[in-house]
């Protein structure tokens, strides 16, 4: 049996991150959008495990979008 590894919190404020490709979506076809990290939030679900959610600003956009960890990544990966 394997055991988990937890992950942590990936990014800080300031940080510039792009969108992950969502299931089913080719990765050469889909437009990733480019944003900056505004804040940081941990939630727990009801096992306990930490979730880390961050609010993002698009560019081109004014208004921040709440995402979890998984669907981002570093814009320089």
């Amino acid at each position: 049996m394997r055991s988990r590894t937890p992950i942590g919190q990936r990014f800080r404020p300031d940080d510039q991150v792009k969108e992950a490709p969502s299931f089913g979506r080719e990765k050469d076809t889909f437009k990733r959008r480019v944003g900056t990290v505004t804040e940081c939030i941990t939630k727990f679900n009801k096992r306990g495990a930490k979730n880390y959610y961050y609010y993002v600003i698009w560019e081109g956009s004014s208004h921040p979008n709440l995402l979890v960890q998984h669907r981002l990544k570093h814009l320089d990966s």
